[in-house]
């Protein structure tokens, strides 16, 4: 089976999402890295190279990208305690700063994240590596 792209060696993908147009692609890893493709690119020949690469979670004590999720606006990054959300329309020319952080109670990793219908902007379910599970409105972050 021919790979589409590929990630530096020794890094092992640990989520993928797609925005919700289905424009782009993010695949975050085990050594931190987010990368952002255009899908037409990857459904192409020729270079593959990503939009944009960078660490969402690079100051937290461990800044692996355990999960990611999708809202019409945001690409969420969910790591050590924590879930990030980075503007779809900024991410192309580079995430610059997040939108906004939610600080997820426990010392688990953000292992699984869930986006549900309801409200004006519904809810995120977060599953940690501490067995617990949280949900956050996500007009109110609360």
């Amino acid at each position: 089976m021919p790979s589409v792209a590929t990630l530096p060696e020794y890094s092992t993908v640990l989520a993928q999402v797609f925005s919700p147009d289905g424009q782009l692609y993010a695949a975050g890893t085990a050594a931190g890295d987010l990368a952002v493709w255009r899908t037409s690119v990857l459904a192409g020949r020729g270079e593959r190279r990503h939009l944009v690469k960078w660490r969402p979670h690079a100051g937290s004590a461990q800044g692996d990208v355990h999960s990611l999720a999708a809202t019409d606006t945001f690409l969420l990054t969910g790591g050590r305690g924590q879930v990030v959300a980075w503007r779809w329309d900024e991410v192309e020319g580079g995430p610059g700063e997040p939108a906004w952080a939610i600080q997820v109670p426990g010392r688990g990793e953000v292992t699984s994240m869930l986006v549900t219908a309801g409200g004006t902007g519904g809810r995120l379910v977060i599953a940690t590596g501490d067995n617990n599970l949280y949900t956050v409105d996500l007009e109110t972050r609360w």
